[in-house]
């Protein structure tokens, strides 16, 4: 995942945990160190796992243009 999309999860992730006053330096470690779909219950990831499917569809749809 891109650099500039990690940061800006990091600072949702950071926004949710001081929200709801669990915003410690272990729980932002443990959160960068999760899977987008872990972090489900703290931020909205939609539009992450949207970018993520369709950079897989390419790479999917490159592969087997490269096969042929």
């Amino acid at each position: 995942m891109p650099d500039l999309i990690q940061e800006e999860i990091k600072a949702k992730v950071i926004a949710a945990l001081t929200e709801c006053g669990e915003c410690t330096p272990e729980n932002v470690e443990r959160a960068k160190s999760s899977k987008i779909y872990d972090l489900d219950d703290l931020i909205d990831i939609k539009e992450y796992v949207r970018r993520m499917e369709e950079e897989q569809r390419k790479k999917t749809e490159q592969k087997r243009g490269n096969g042929r």
